[in-house]
Protein backbone atom coordinates (compact mmCIF):
# COMPACT_ATOMS: atom_id res chain seq x y z
CA UNK A 1 0.00 0.00 0.00
CA UNK A 2 1.06 3.61 -0.69
CA UNK A 3 2.24 5.17 2.22
CA UNK A 4 0.02 8.31 2.07
CA UNK A 5 -2.65 5.47 2.97
CA UNK A 6 -1.77 6.24 6.08
CA UNK A 7 -3.52 9.64 5.77
CA UNK A 8 -7.11 8.62 5.35
CA UNK A 9 -9.73 10.67 7.25
CA UNK A 10 -12.72 8.79 8.79
CA UNK A 11 -15.73 10.25 7.69
CA UNK A 12 -18.38 7.84 8.18
CA UNK A 13 -17.98 4.88 10.99
CA UNK A 14 -19.80 5.56 13.48
CA UNK A 15 -23.78 4.33 14.06
CA UNK A 16 -24.60 1.33 12.33
CA UNK A 17 -28.30 1.97 12.91
CA UNK A 18 -31.17 3.44 9.72
CA UNK A 19 -32.92 4.32 12.44
CA UNK A 20 -36.93 4.83 11.78
CA UNK A 21 -36.28 5.36 7.70
CA UNK A 22 -37.90 2.87 5.50
CA UNK A 23 -35.55 0.01 5.30
CA UNK A 24 -34.00 -0.98 2.07
CA UNK A 25 -32.98 -4.29 1.16
CA UNK A 26 -29.55 -5.67 2.95
CA UNK A 27 -27.13 -5.47 -0.28
CA UNK A 28 -28.44 -1.86 -1.12
CA UNK A 29 -26.01 1.24 -0.38
CA UNK A 30 -27.12 4.39 -2.05
CA UNK A 31 -24.57 7.05 -3.20
CA UNK A 32 -25.46 10.55 -3.34
CA UNK A 33 -22.75 12.68 -5.69
CA UNK A 34 -23.15 16.11 -5.39
CA UNK A 35 -22.59 17.12 -9.05
CA UNK A 36 -22.74 21.11 -9.89
CA UNK A 37 -26.55 21.62 -10.60
CA UNK A 38 -28.21 18.61 -9.50
CA UNK A 39 -27.38 15.67 -7.31
CA UNK A 40 -26.49 12.39 -8.84
CA UNK A 41 -27.86 8.86 -6.90
CA UNK A 42 -26.45 6.18 -7.77
CA UNK A 43 -27.71 2.40 -6.28
CA UNK A 44 -25.21 -0.05 -5.45
CA UNK A 45 -26.14 -3.60 -5.02
CA UNK A 46 -23.09 -4.81 -2.73
CA UNK A 47 -22.82 -8.33 -2.07
CA UNK A 48 -20.21 -9.98 0.29
CA UNK A 49 -19.61 -14.37 -0.66
CA UNK A 50 -22.63 -13.92 -2.61
CA UNK A 51 -24.42 -12.42 -0.02
CA UNK A 52 -25.91 -9.06 1.19
CA UNK A 53 -23.23 -7.11 2.60
CA UNK A 54 -25.13 -5.82 5.89
CA UNK A 55 -26.15 -9.19 6.83
CA UNK A 56 -22.92 -10.60 6.19
CA UNK A 57 -21.83 -8.08 8.54
CA UNK A 58 -24.71 -8.10 11.31
CA UNK A 59 -23.84 -11.61 11.04
CA UNK A 60 -19.90 -11.73 12.00
CA UNK A 61 -20.64 -8.50 14.32
CA UNK A 62 -22.59 -10.67 16.55
CA UNK A 63 -21.12 -13.92 15.99
CA UNK A 64 -18.12 -11.91 17.57
CA UNK A 65 -20.26 -10.36 20.40
CA UNK A 66 -21.17 -13.64 21.70
CA UNK A 67 -17.64 -15.21 21.71
CA UNK A 68 -16.36 -12.35 23.50
CA UNK A 69 -18.86 -12.37 26.18
CA UNK A 70 -18.51 -15.65 26.59
CA UNK A 71 -14.82 -15.35 27.38
CA UNK A 72 -15.52 -12.22 29.77
CA UNK A 73 -18.13 -13.75 31.78
CA UNK A 74 -15.59 -15.90 33.67
CA UNK A 75 -18.24 -17.50 36.18
CA UNK A 76 -20.37 -17.92 32.89
CA UNK A 77 -24.04 -17.15 34.83
CA UNK A 78 -25.21 -15.18 31.72
CA UNK A 79 -24.40 -11.80 32.95
CA UNK A 80 -21.26 -9.51 32.91
CA UNK A 81 -21.09 -7.42 36.35
CA UNK A 82 -18.83 -4.34 36.44
CA UNK A 83 -15.92 -6.05 36.56
CA UNK A 84 -15.88 -7.83 33.47
CA UNK A 85 -17.60 -5.42 31.99
CA UNK A 86 -14.91 -2.97 32.47
CA UNK A 87 -12.82 -5.15 30.18
CA UNK A 88 -15.18 -4.74 27.07
CA UNK A 89 -13.31 -3.74 24.32
CA UNK A 90 -14.24 0.29 23.42
CA UNK A 91 -16.88 -0.49 20.37
CA UNK A 92 -15.19 3.26 18.48
CA UNK A 93 -12.32 0.52 18.15
CA UNK A 94 -13.98 -2.70 17.35
CA UNK A 95 -11.79 -4.66 20.00
CA UNK A 96 -9.47 -2.16 20.68
CA UNK A 97 -6.49 -2.07 23.47
CA UNK A 98 -6.61 -1.33 27.05
CA UNK A 99 -8.85 -0.82 30.44
CA UNK A 100 -12.01 0.73 28.48
CA UNK A 101 -12.52 3.73 30.86
CA UNK A 102 -15.50 4.86 28.42
CA UNK A 103 -17.43 1.94 29.40
CA UNK A 104 -16.22 2.07 33.26
CA UNK A 105 -18.05 5.70 33.33
CA UNK A 106 -21.02 4.55 30.97
CA UNK A 107 -21.82 1.50 33.18
CA UNK A 108 -25.10 2.56 33.88
CA UNK A 109 -25.68 3.69 30.48
CA UNK A 110 -25.22 0.49 29.15
CA UNK A 111 -27.02 -1.06 31.59
CA UNK A 112 -30.23 0.30 30.99
CA UNK A 113 -32.48 -2.17 33.02
CA UNK A 114 -30.40 -0.78 35.96
CA UNK A 115 -30.07 -4.33 37.40
CA UNK A 116 -26.20 -3.82 38.19
CA UNK A 117 -24.96 -6.41 35.17
CA UNK A 118 -25.19 -6.16 31.60
CA UNK A 119 -26.95 -9.19 29.24
CA UNK A 120 -26.20 -10.00 25.61
CA UNK A 121 -28.78 -7.54 24.56
CA UNK A 122 -27.57 -5.05 26.39
CA UNK A 123 -24.03 -5.47 25.44
CA UNK A 124 -25.35 -5.87 21.78
CA UNK A 125 -27.00 -2.20 21.83
CA UNK A 126 -24.04 -0.66 23.48
CA UNK A 127 -21.55 -1.64 20.27
CA UNK A 128 -24.44 -1.28 17.79
CA UNK A 129 -25.34 2.73 18.84
CA UNK A 130 -21.66 3.38 19.57
CA UNK A 131 -19.48 1.18 17.49
CA UNK A 132 -18.03 0.72 14.13
CA UNK A 133 -20.84 0.19 11.00
CA UNK A 134 -20.54 -2.32 8.17
CA UNK A 135 -19.83 0.69 5.91
CA UNK A 136 -16.27 3.09 6.34
CA UNK A 137 -15.84 5.78 4.54
CA UNK A 138 -12.58 7.24 4.25
CA UNK A 139 -11.28 10.54 2.31
CA UNK A 140 -7.57 10.14 -0.12
CA UNK A 141 -5.66 13.14 -0.18
CA UNK A 142 -6.12 15.00 -2.97
CA UNK A 143 -3.28 16.41 -5.16
CA UNK A 144 -2.09 19.94 -4.74
CA UNK A 145 -3.00 22.72 -7.45
CA UNK A 146 0.02 22.99 -8.83
CA UNK A 147 -0.34 19.62 -9.90
CA UNK A 148 -2.27 21.03 -13.22
CA UNK A 149 1.05 22.61 -14.73
CA UNK A 150 2.24 18.47 -15.05
CA UNK A 151 -1.46 17.72 -16.63
CA UNK A 152 -0.62 20.74 -19.06
CA UNK A 153 2.43 19.77 -20.04
CA UNK A 154 1.32 15.67 -20.55
CA UNK A 155 -1.56 17.18 -22.81
CA UNK A 156 1.51 19.23 -24.45
CA UNK A 157 3.56 16.47 -24.86
CA UNK A 158 0.96 14.35 -26.41
CA UNK A 159 -0.36 16.81 -28.46
CA UNK A 160 2.02 16.02 -31.39
CA UNK A 161 0.41 17.83 -33.77
CA UNK A 162 -0.24 20.87 -31.59
CA UNK A 163 -3.92 21.30 -32.87
CA UNK A 164 -4.99 21.79 -28.93
CA UNK A 165 -6.99 18.01 -29.06
CA UNK A 166 -5.49 14.28 -28.56
CA UNK A 167 -6.84 11.84 -31.02
CA UNK A 168 -6.85 8.42 -30.62
CA UNK A 169 -3.45 8.10 -32.10
CA UNK A 170 -1.79 10.22 -30.26
CA UNK A 171 -3.43 8.84 -26.92
CA UNK A 172 -1.95 5.52 -28.10
CA UNK A 173 1.56 7.09 -28.43
CA UNK A 174 1.30 7.90 -24.61
CA UNK A 175 3.03 4.20 -23.63
CA UNK A 176 6.24 5.96 -25.14
CA UNK A 177 6.42 8.75 -22.67
CA UNK A 178 8.07 5.98 -20.58
CA UNK A 179 10.85 7.23 -22.20
CA UNK A 180 11.13 9.79 -19.65
CA UNK A 181 11.50 7.58 -17.04
CA UNK A 182 15.39 8.67 -15.89
CA UNK A 183 15.52 6.71 -12.50
CA UNK A 184 13.91 3.20 -14.07
CA UNK A 185 11.23 2.40 -11.54
CA UNK A 186 8.75 2.32 -14.27
CA UNK A 187 6.87 4.95 -12.98
CA UNK A 188 6.61 8.47 -14.45
CA UNK A 189 6.77 11.06 -11.86
CA UNK A 190 5.35 14.82 -12.01
CA UNK A 191 9.17 15.33 -11.65
CA UNK A 192 9.88 13.40 -14.98
CA UNK A 193 7.63 15.02 -16.83
CA UNK A 194 7.85 18.43 -16.06
CA UNK A 195 11.91 18.67 -14.62
CA UNK A 196 12.50 22.53 -15.06
CA UNK A 197 9.95 23.40 -12.34
CA UNK A 198 11.97 21.15 -9.95
CA UNK A 199 15.27 22.68 -10.90
CA UNK A 200 13.83 26.08 -10.85
CA UNK A 201 12.61 25.55 -7.72
CA UNK A 202 16.09 23.44 -6.24
CA UNK A 203 17.88 26.68 -7.81
CA UNK A 204 15.67 28.66 -5.83
CA UNK A 205 16.24 27.39 -2.64
CA UNK A 206 12.76 26.42 -2.71
CA UNK A 207 11.01 22.93 -2.41
CA UNK A 208 8.12 21.34 -4.40
CA UNK A 209 5.13 21.27 -2.89
CA UNK A 210 4.17 18.14 -2.07
CA UNK A 211 1.88 15.91 -4.21
CA UNK A 212 -0.72 15.48 -1.51
CA UNK A 213 -2.64 17.17 1.50
CA UNK A 214 -4.70 15.89 4.09
CA UNK A 215 -8.45 15.35 2.89
CA UNK A 216 -11.52 17.30 4.04
CA UNK A 217 -14.66 16.41 5.35
CA UNK A 218 -16.46 18.29 2.82
CA UNK A 219 -16.29 15.42 0.33
CA UNK A 220 -18.68 15.38 -3.13
CA UNK A 221 -19.85 12.06 -1.93
CA UNK A 222 -22.67 10.77 0.58
CA UNK A 223 -23.64 7.51 1.81
CA UNK A 224 -26.82 7.07 3.38
CA UNK A 225 -27.98 4.77 5.86
CA UNK A 226 -24.74 4.78 8.22
CA UNK A 227 -24.48 7.54 10.51
CA UNK A 228 -26.36 9.64 8.15
CA UNK A 229 -30.06 10.12 8.49
CA UNK A 230 -32.58 10.81 5.81
CA UNK A 231 -33.30 14.26 7.26
CA UNK A 232 -29.13 14.78 7.28
CA UNK A 233 -28.77 14.22 3.98
CA UNK A 234 -31.95 16.20 3.17
CA UNK A 235 -30.06 19.12 5.39
CA UNK A 236 -26.71 18.77 3.18
CA UNK A 237 -29.03 19.13 -0.21
CA UNK A 238 -30.88 21.93 0.75
CA UNK A 239 -27.89 23.94 1.63
CA UNK A 240 -26.74 22.90 -2.18
CA UNK A 241 -29.15 22.88 -4.21
CA UNK A 242 -31.88 24.95 -2.58
CA UNK A 243 -35.27 24.02 -0.34
CA UNK A 244 -36.61 21.75 -2.66
CA UNK A 245 -34.02 18.98 -2.49
CA UNK A 246 -35.29 16.22 -0.66
CA UNK A 247 -33.32 12.69 -0.28
CA UNK A 248 -35.93 9.53 0.24
CA UNK A 249 -34.79 5.96 0.76
CA UNK A 250 -37.65 5.12 -1.51
CA UNK A 251 -36.72 7.18 -4.01
CA UNK A 252 -35.56 5.85 -7.83
CA UNK A 253 -31.91 5.64 -8.26
CA UNK A 254 -30.56 7.84 -11.76
CA UNK A 255 -28.64 3.90 -11.95
CA UNK A 256 -28.20 0.72 -10.42
CA UNK A 257 -24.85 -1.28 -10.03
CA UNK A 258 -23.57 -4.87 -8.80
CA UNK A 259 -20.53 -5.18 -6.92
CA UNK A 260 -19.37 -8.31 -5.40
CA UNK A 261 -16.55 -8.09 -3.23
CA UNK A 262 -14.49 -11.29 -1.28
CA UNK A 263 -15.20 -14.58 -3.18
CA UNK A 264 -16.92 -15.41 -6.52
CA UNK A 265 -17.97 -17.94 -8.89
CA UNK A 266 -16.37 -18.80 -12.19
CA UNK A 267 -19.25 -17.15 -13.84
CA UNK A 268 -19.77 -13.90 -12.06
CA UNK A 269 -17.86 -10.83 -12.12
CA UNK A 270 -17.14 -8.08 -9.72
CA UNK A 271 -19.38 -5.60 -11.36
CA UNK A 272 -22.47 -5.62 -13.19
CA UNK A 273 -24.55 -2.98 -14.61
CA UNK A 274 -28.15 -3.53 -13.33
CA UNK A 275 -29.77 -0.31 -15.08
CA UNK A 276 -29.60 3.42 -16.05
CA UNK A 277 -32.27 5.61 -15.65
CA UNK A 278 -30.48 9.07 -16.54
CA UNK A 279 -29.24 9.54 -20.39
CA UNK A 280 -26.81 11.59 -19.11
CA UNK A 281 -25.12 8.52 -17.62
CA UNK A 282 -22.43 6.23 -19.26
CA UNK A 283 -20.99 3.07 -17.48
CA UNK A 284 -18.07 1.13 -18.82
CA UNK A 285 -16.29 -1.56 -17.65
CA UNK A 286 -12.78 -1.31 -16.71
CA UNK A 287 -10.20 -3.84 -15.27
CA UNK A 288 -10.44 -2.87 -12.22
CA UNK A 289 -14.18 -1.87 -11.92
CA UNK A 290 -16.13 0.55 -13.94
CA UNK A 291 -15.95 4.30 -15.10
CA UNK A 292 -18.84 6.31 -14.90
CA UNK A 293 -19.31 9.41 -16.95
CA UNK A 294 -21.62 12.22 -16.88
CA UNK A 295 -22.09 14.17 -19.55
CA UNK A 296 -24.48 16.81 -18.23
CA UNK A 297 -21.64 17.96 -16.41
CA UNK A 298 -18.31 16.48 -17.60
CA UNK A 299 -17.55 14.80 -15.04
CA UNK A 300 -15.49 11.35 -14.49
CA UNK A 301 -15.92 9.02 -11.61
CA UNK A 302 -13.62 6.30 -12.02
CA UNK A 303 -15.09 3.08 -9.18
CA UNK A 304 -12.23 0.10 -8.16
CA UNK A 305 -13.47 -2.96 -7.10
CA UNK A 306 -10.86 -4.32 -4.89
CA UNK A 307 -10.21 -7.83 -4.93
CA UNK A 308 -10.09 -10.73 -2.37
CA UNK A 309 -10.09 -10.27 1.50
CA UNK A 310 -7.29 -10.40 4.14
CA UNK A 311 -7.38 -13.33 6.05
CA UNK A 312 -4.71 -14.15 9.35
CA UNK A 313 -1.69 -15.54 8.04
CA UNK A 314 -1.15 -19.93 8.43
CA UNK A 315 1.26 -18.61 11.19
CA UNK A 316 -0.45 -16.17 13.15
CA UNK A 317 -2.12 -18.37 16.31
CA UNK A 318 1.74 -20.48 16.43
CA UNK A 319 3.75 -17.28 16.18
CA UNK A 320 1.69 -15.40 19.17
CA UNK A 321 1.80 -18.76 21.36
CA UNK A 322 5.63 -18.10 20.58
CA UNK A 323 6.14 -14.83 21.52
CA UNK A 324 3.99 -15.98 24.78
CA UNK A 325 6.53 -18.34 25.54
CA UNK A 326 9.57 -16.24 24.87
CA UNK A 327 8.11 -13.54 27.12
CA UNK A 328 7.78 -16.39 30.19
CA UNK A 329 10.56 -15.03 32.28
CA UNK A 330 10.27 -17.65 35.08
CA UNK A 331 9.19 -20.72 32.65
CA UNK A 332 6.30 -21.20 34.83
CA UNK A 333 3.94 -21.38 32.45
CA UNK A 334 2.14 -18.33 33.16
CA UNK A 335 2.57 -14.42 32.30
CA UNK A 336 2.46 -11.52 34.84
CA UNK A 337 1.80 -8.19 34.03
CA UNK A 338 5.19 -7.00 34.89
CA UNK A 339 6.61 -9.94 32.47
CA UNK A 340 4.35 -9.12 29.68
CA UNK A 341 5.31 -5.08 30.33
CA UNK A 342 9.09 -6.08 30.17
CA UNK A 343 8.83 -8.38 27.03
CA UNK A 344 6.10 -6.51 24.91
CA UNK A 345 3.86 -9.28 24.99
CA UNK A 346 0.73 -7.23 24.48
CA UNK A 347 0.38 -5.71 27.73
CA UNK A 348 -2.30 -3.30 27.02
CA UNK A 349 -4.70 -6.78 26.23
CA UNK A 350 -3.46 -8.42 29.67
CA UNK A 351 -6.99 -7.93 31.63
CA UNK A 352 -8.58 -8.85 28.07
CA UNK A 353 -6.54 -12.14 28.46
CA UNK A 354 -6.72 -12.92 32.30
CA UNK A 355 -10.05 -14.51 32.01
CA UNK A 356 -10.17 -15.31 35.86
CA UNK A 357 -8.62 -12.36 36.56
CA UNK A 358 -6.11 -13.74 38.87
CA UNK A 359 -2.86 -11.65 37.39
CA UNK A 360 -2.16 -14.59 35.98
CA UNK A 361 -1.84 -15.05 31.65
CA UNK A 362 -1.39 -18.74 31.27
CA UNK A 363 -1.05 -20.53 27.95
CA UNK A 364 -4.39 -22.29 28.26
CA UNK A 365 -6.53 -18.55 28.34
CA UNK A 366 -3.98 -17.42 25.28
CA UNK A 367 -5.24 -20.33 23.55
CA UNK A 368 -8.85 -20.04 24.57
CA UNK A 369 -8.60 -16.38 23.36
CA UNK A 370 -7.39 -16.98 19.64
CA UNK A 371 -9.33 -19.86 18.88
CA UNK A 372 -12.62 -18.49 20.38
CA UNK A 373 -12.62 -15.27 19.89
CA UNK A 374 -9.80 -13.74 17.71
CA UNK A 375 -10.76 -15.75 14.51
CA UNK A 376 -14.31 -14.38 15.26
CA UNK A 377 -12.79 -10.71 15.35
CA UNK A 378 -10.97 -10.92 12.22
CA UNK A 379 -13.71 -12.11 10.20
CA UNK A 380 -16.31 -9.61 11.87
CA UNK A 381 -13.33 -7.17 10.87
CA UNK A 382 -13.01 -8.25 7.15
CA UNK A 383 -16.39 -8.03 6.98
CA UNK A 384 -16.48 -4.21 6.97
CA UNK A 385 -17.07 -2.57 3.35
CA UNK A 386 -14.24 -0.41 3.00
CA UNK A 387 -14.96 2.91 0.52
CA UNK A 388 -11.82 5.16 -0.48
CA UNK A 389 -12.77 8.27 -2.26
CA UNK A 390 -10.72 10.88 -3.57
CA UNK A 391 -10.68 14.67 -4.20
CA UNK A 392 -11.44 15.90 -7.50
CA UNK A 393 -8.87 15.84 -10.25
CA UNK A 394 -8.72 18.65 -12.37
CA UNK A 395 -6.41 17.99 -15.33
CA UNK A 396 -5.13 15.10 -17.73
CA UNK A 397 -2.47 13.95 -14.97
CA UNK A 398 -4.95 12.66 -12.62
CA UNK A 399 -7.24 11.34 -15.15
CA UNK A 400 -4.65 8.90 -16.42
CA UNK A 401 -3.65 8.61 -12.86
CA UNK A 402 -5.79 5.66 -11.50
CA UNK A 403 -4.38 4.41 -8.41
CA UNK A 404 -3.79 7.98 -7.10
CA UNK A 405 -0.26 7.48 -6.18
CA UNK A 406 0.92 11.02 -8.36
CA UNK A 407 2.38 8.57 -10.52
CA UNK A 408 1.91 7.17 -14.09
CA UNK A 409 2.60 3.05 -14.59
CA UNK A 410 2.79 1.76 -17.81
CA UNK A 411 -0.52 -0.09 -17.64
CA UNK A 412 -2.09 3.86 -16.95
CA UNK A 413 -0.27 5.01 -19.96
CA UNK A 414 -1.43 1.99 -22.05
CA UNK A 415 -4.90 3.03 -21.00
CA UNK A 416 -4.82 6.47 -22.16
CA UNK A 417 -6.49 5.79 -25.43
CA UNK A 418 -10.23 4.26 -23.88
CA UNK A 419 -10.69 7.77 -22.16
CA UNK A 420 -12.33 8.31 -25.70
CA UNK A 421 -14.62 5.63 -25.34
CA UNK A 422 -15.34 6.31 -21.65
CA UNK A 423 -16.45 10.24 -23.10
CA UNK A 424 -18.30 9.36 -26.27
CA UNK A 425 -15.87 11.58 -28.28
CA UNK A 426 -13.89 11.17 -30.97
CA UNK A 427 -10.84 13.21 -29.70
CA UNK A 428 -10.32 15.52 -26.29
CA UNK A 429 -9.82 18.80 -26.13
CA UNK A 430 -7.67 20.10 -23.91
CA UNK A 431 -10.47 22.45 -22.63
CA UNK A 432 -12.65 19.12 -22.40
CA UNK A 433 -10.56 16.89 -19.98
CA UNK A 434 -13.57 16.06 -17.21
CA UNK A 435 -13.21 16.90 -13.75
CA UNK A 436 -11.98 13.36 -12.38
CA UNK A 437 -12.99 11.36 -8.67
CA UNK A 438 -11.79 7.72 -7.75
CA UNK A 439 -13.85 5.91 -5.77
CA UNK A 440 -12.47 2.37 -4.27
CA UNK A 441 -14.55 -0.49 -2.36
CA UNK A 442 -12.87 -3.52 -0.56
CA UNK A 443 -13.29 -5.23 2.49
CA UNK A 444 -11.12 -3.93 5.39
CA UNK A 445 -9.70 -2.24 4.15
CA UNK A 446 -9.71 -0.24 0.70
CA UNK A 447 -7.09 1.02 -2.06
CA UNK A 448 -7.02 2.79 -5.55
CA UNK A 449 -4.71 -0.70 -6.22
CA UNK A 450 -6.24 -3.47 -7.28
CA UNK A 451 -6.38 -5.16 -4.20
CA UNK A 452 -6.81 -3.33 -0.85
CA UNK A 453 -3.19 -3.62 -0.21
CA UNK A 454 0.36 -5.39 0.21
CA UNK A 455 1.39 -7.69 2.59
CA UNK A 456 0.69 -8.58 6.46
CA UNK A 457 -1.18 -5.71 8.14
CA UNK A 458 -2.46 -4.95 11.89
CA UNK A 459 -5.61 -2.92 11.96
CA UNK A 460 -5.79 0.09 13.98
CA UNK A 461 -6.57 -0.64 18.04
CA UNK A 462 -6.25 -4.66 17.37
CA UNK A 463 -2.57 -5.18 17.99
CA UNK A 464 -3.07 -8.93 18.84
CA UNK A 465 -4.53 -9.54 14.83
CA UNK A 466 -2.60 -9.56 11.78
CA UNK A 467 -4.19 -10.22 8.00
CA UNK A 468 -2.59 -10.69 5.23
CA UNK A 469 -3.85 -9.41 1.93
CA UNK A 470 -1.65 -12.02 -0.30
CA UNK A 471 -4.04 -14.42 -2.16
CA UNK A 472 -2.70 -18.32 -1.95
CA UNK A 473 -0.65 -18.84 -5.18
CA UNK A 474 0.46 -15.25 -5.77
CA UNK A 475 3.20 -14.45 -3.06
CA UNK A 476 5.81 -14.95 -6.07
CA UNK A 477 3.61 -12.04 -7.70
CA UNK A 478 3.53 -9.83 -4.79
CA UNK A 479 7.42 -9.75 -4.62
CA UNK A 480 8.58 -9.27 -7.85
CA UNK A 481 6.28 -6.34 -7.64
CA UNK A 482 8.83 -3.92 -6.54
CA UNK A 483 7.09 -0.40 -7.64
CA UNK A 484 3.88 -1.62 -6.00
CA UNK A 485 1.67 -0.98 -9.41
CA UNK A 486 -0.06 -4.06 -9.46
CA UNK A 487 1.77 -5.35 -12.28
CA UNK A 488 5.26 -7.53 -12.32
CA UNK A 489 7.37 -6.32 -15.81
CA UNK A 490 10.15 -8.04 -17.51
CA UNK A 491 12.90 -5.93 -15.28
CA UNK A 492 11.19 -6.49 -12.19
CA UNK A 493 10.37 -10.63 -13.04
CA UNK A 494 12.94 -12.88 -11.75
CA UNK A 495 12.94 -16.06 -14.06
CA UNK A 496 13.38 -16.93 -17.60
CA UNK A 497 13.25 -13.82 -20.55
CA UNK A 498 11.18 -17.17 -21.52
CA UNK A 499 8.80 -18.04 -18.39
CA UNK A 500 7.85 -14.41 -18.56
CA UNK A 501 6.60 -14.41 -21.85
CA UNK A 502 4.36 -17.77 -21.02
CA UNK A 503 2.99 -16.02 -18.18
CA UNK A 504 2.35 -13.21 -20.57
CA UNK A 505 -1.10 -14.10 -21.98
CA UNK A 506 -2.14 -11.11 -24.01
CA UNK A 507 2.00 -9.94 -24.94
CA UNK A 508 1.03 -6.47 -23.00
CA UNK A 509 4.87 -6.77 -21.69
CA UNK A 510 3.42 -7.07 -17.90
CA UNK A 511 1.74 -9.51 -15.90
CA UNK A 512 -1.27 -8.68 -14.44
CA UNK A 513 -3.14 -10.59 -11.44
CA UNK A 514 -5.17 -12.34 -13.57
CA UNK A 515 -2.09 -13.58 -15.38
CA UNK A 516 -0.69 -14.94 -12.75
CA UNK A 517 -3.18 -16.58 -10.94
CA UNK A 518 -4.46 -18.78 -14.71
CA UNK A 519 -0.74 -19.70 -14.70
CA UNK A 520 -1.18 -20.93 -11.22
CA UNK A 521 -4.56 -22.94 -11.51
CA UNK A 522 -2.74 -24.26 -14.57
CA UNK A 523 0.20 -25.34 -12.62
CA UNK A 524 -2.30 -27.12 -10.39
CA UNK A 525 -4.31 -29.51 -12.59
Amino acid sequence: MKAWIAAFLLLAVVGAGRGDEPKLPADVQDVIFLADKRPVRLRLHILIDGQPYASVYQSAWDDYLKSLFKHLDRDGDGFLNEAEGQRLPPPSQQGATGRPTNLAFNFRVVDTNGDGKLDMSEVAAYYRDYGGAGLQVNIAPGLVQSSVLFGAELFNRLDTNKDGKLSKDELVAAANLMDLDRDGDELLSPQEILPRLFAMNAASGRVPRSMTRPGRNDSAFIFPGWGQSADVVTERLRKRYGDKSEYRAEQAPDAELRIRLGTTSANEKPFEMVGIHDKSIQIHPTEAGFVLYLSDCNTSIDFHINEGRPMPPARMRQNCLDQFRAADIAKNGHLTLREAQLRGFFPQQFELLDRDLDGKLTEKELLDFLDNVQVRQAKAVTSVVSVLVSDAGQDLFDLLDSNRDGRLGLWELRAAPRLLAHLGKESLARDEVPRSYHVALGLCQSSFDRSGGYGTFTPRGLPMLALDWSQPGLVWFYKMDRNRDGYVSLREFLGPVEVFRKLDLNGDGLISPEEALKAQETKSR
